[in-house]
């Protein structure tokens, strides 16, 4: 009975003319779900709550792909007591760091400097009023949001991670987390890390979802198999801000804006 009544306002409520007011609609919903609940100081997100909930584990050293101006790594350096090391490829972007060198001295290191899945040298598209617009995958520039906005190409340095954990062997041994928020890049960090995920075992791996994975081919699944001894949460505002969730399932695959924190199984969190 209950399925037939479905079925029926199914039928006569999924018209053309209505889908409009519907995607309003599915767009507040998922925000209470985690998704597209960006704010820059980290709030919205759940990012800067997560660090008090994970402070009792007594991390000492983060690792932060994907800088940017430094905004994630001056939230947590100013948060808590961890070290943090960043990695950031575009050179505008990257000359903004020195200011978190010179206020936090040696808590703060940081690579001028692109990770993927191999050693070469790469042309990154820019956007000269925003680094957040800025990619290295070519697919990104059909991407509504990111069409016409980077034009100009800047040559970068590109390493695998694994390569400069074994050239920084004592700066990157203990890392206890890792942020991955590369624009669409992250499965190439990952495919460049097998090693250093292997050997390091960071308790904690924050990887940012957007609709650039929709153009590089990769999904939260793709991630979950890659990290296959690690457990999966998504990232909410509020509460315990954490959420379990099974990578498999579709509707965790959306593909908009939101943070996943994969933690390895042997933790009790």
């Amino acid at each position: 009975m209950r399925k037939s009544l479905y079925n029926y306002f199914i039928y006569k409520l999924a018209r053309p003319r209505l889908q409009f007011w519907y995607e309003k609609l599915f767009r507040i919903l998922i925000g209470f779900m985690g998704y597209m609940n960006w704010s820059p100081d980290f709030k919205m997100t759940g990012e800067k709550k997560l660090w008090k909930i994970i402070n009792k584990y007594d991390l000492k050293y983060a690792l932060d792909i994907g800088a940017n101006s430094g905004q994630w790594a001056e939230m947590v350096l100013s948060t808590t007591s961890l070290n943090v090391i960043s990695v950031e490829p575009q050179f505008t972007a990257y000359t903004k760091l020195t200011t978190l060198k010179e206020k936090y001295g040696n808590r703060f290191q940081s690579f001028n400097l692109a990770l993927g899945n191999s050693k070469t040298e790469i042309l990154i598209n820019t956007n000269k009023n925003s680094s957040e617009l800025s990619y290295i995958d070519q697919n990104l520039e059909n991407m509504p949001l990111l069409f016409g906005q980077s034009v100009e190409k800047e040559k970068i340095k590109m390493e695998t991670l694994d390569n400069l954990y074994l050239d920084n062997y004592d700066l990157l041994k203990n890392i206890d987390f890792v942020k991955i928020d590369v624009e669409g890049y992250e499965k190439q960090v990952l495919l460049g890390a097998n090693a250093f995920f292997q050997k390091v075992k960071p308790a904690f791996i924050q990887i940012e979802i957007n609709w650039h994975l929709i153009y590089t081919n990769a999904t939260l699944y793709q991630f979950s198999l890659m990290l296959s001894k690690y457990n999966c949460y998504k990232m909410l505002p509020g509460g315990k801000v954490l959420y379990k969730v099974d990578p498999n399932y579709p509707i965790n695959n959306l593909f908009q804006l939101s943070n996943f924190l994969f933690i390895r199984k042997d933790i009790n969190f």
